[in-house]
């Protein structure tokens, strides 16, 4: 399982960012061209950390599964678009860039970009109760993600954005 996280997470500095692995993204508003050039870091430094993850003889990477929460989630949807080797499935929780008050058009075309490209089986989960997208946003988004046809969604009743982190062992 590899799960992708936001930039400054890992203060390891291992694997070294392309960007500036000591700053964190903003969550706060931003435009689209700084949206755009976030998420094309974090995929920068998530492929970074596979080719590291190559050179591990005891790791196999034929079968991944990615696994991310809110930014890590449409991170995760970005990567299997982008064709990341060895990845058959993504497990997208409460997945988006910025918040729908913020721009929620950055999301929606992420989404059927991505929705076009992924060849892998997704299954995701939000919350009707989310902070960040109504049921309305959160329902198109996941419509322009099964575009292709790989898409497998759940709105689940009463969760909100954290419905990950809430009960982490119901979801092991």
């Amino acid at each position: 399982v590899f799960a992708p996280i936001r930039k400054g997470f890992n203060r390891k500095g291992t694997p070294p960012s392309e960007a500036n692995a000591d700053r964190s993204e903003y969550v706060a508003c931003n435009n689209y061209s700084y949206s755009e050039d976030g998420l094309q870091s974090a995929i920068s430094d998530t492929k970074a950390l596979y080719n590291m993850l190559t050179k591990e003889t005891e790791i196999d990477l034929t079968k991944i599964t990615l696994v991310g929460h809110s930014r890590g989630g449409l991170l995760s949807l970005a990567l299997a678009a982008g064709e990341l080797p060895g990845v058959n499935r993504v497990i997208n929780f409460s997945g988006g860039w910025n918040s729908e008050r913020c721009d929620p058009g950055f999301n929606s075309r992420k989404f059927e970009e991505f929705g076009r490209k992924i060849k892998v089986p997704i299954l995701s989960f939000y919350g009707d109760r989310d902070d960040y997208y109504s049921p309305s946003h959160i329902l198109s988004n996941l419509r322009a993600l099964d575009i292709g046809g790989m898409g497998s969604s759940h709105v689940l009743p009463g969760a909100d954005h954290g419905l990950l982190w809430r009960n982490p062992q119901f979801w092991v």
